[in-house]
């Protein structure tokens, strides 16, 4: 079983870059994935060419949190609010995953070449990408996503998750990034599906699993003098079952 764990969000700001880079020096994430358009992005681009890890940083795609990078998008109040910051919470409304209007697409598809264009022009090299809150796996965006990705020579993405009750949306966004001849994971995982895995899946299978690093005190709350945690999937535990399968 190939196994890939891949750590979001680097970039975001300093407590969860940081967290990132102590995972990869305790070797516990092989890959991770920046957010270009975040204030944190530069410093986060010299602790990874500092700590020697930043042929390992692929692209976060992010239209939910911070400031676009282009200007025609801060004007669209679908995707931003009246200071021309992302206004996020599209989740919340299920009809966005299925349906955009036209012009909230072509705003995203330029937004999606924009920040492709600056990850490439930092001087990274590591063509792969995913997208914040898996906002580019939405049914509206997920073609418009994989054409951009291959015109600025991505060659791999992440895909979507593995679920019986989301089986027909998972072979459409598995048939998009096939039509574009993008390499993806046979499956997408959480850290606490690390138990179960190897019952469901082939000893062939391409995994990624992806956590999201951040420290966190007993309150469970940003600290950057917490503990070192996984927020998505029971914190502590999470990071000691990446400990197990990367060891």
């Amino acid at each position: 079983m190939q196994i890939t764990v891949n750590a979001d969000d680097f970039g975001m700001n300093e407590n969860v870059t940081t967290a990132i880079a102590e995972c990869f020096r305790r070797g516990i994430v092989q890959r991770t994935t920046a957010m270009v358009n975040m204030p944190y992005f530069v410093e986060a681009l010299r602790i990874a060419r500092r700590l020697d890890f930043s042929d390992k940083v692929g692209l976060h795609i992010n239209l939910t949190e911070g400031a676009p990078l282009t200007e025609e998008i801060k004007g669209s109040r679908f995707w931003c609010n009246a200071n021309g910051l992302f206004r996020g919470g599209l989740w919340k409304n299920k009809l966005w995953r299925f349906w955009m209007p036209k012009e909230a697409v072509r705003l995203a598809g330029a937004e999606i070449d924009a920040q492709m264009k600056a990850f490439i022009a930092s001087g990274l090299t590591l063509r792969h990408f995913d997208s914040h809150q898996y906002i580019c796996s939405y049914w509206p965006l997920n073609d418009i996503t994989n054409r951009v990705a291959k015109e600025n020579g991505f060659v791999s993405t992440r895909g979507f998750f593995n679920a019986s009750r989301r089986g027909f949306y998972c072979c459409h966004v598995k048939r998009k990034i096939d039509k574009y001849g993008l390499e993806r994971p046979d499956a997408l995982l959480f850290t606490h599906d690390i138990p179960t895995m190897r019952f469901r899946f082939a000893g062939n299978s391409s995994i990624e699993i992806h956590c999201h690093p951040n420290y966190r005190n007993e309150a469970g709350e940003l600290d950057d003098k917490g503990e070192l945690m996984d927020w998505k999937s029971g914190y502590a535990q999470s990071l000691r079952l990446l400990e197990d399968v990367c060891g």
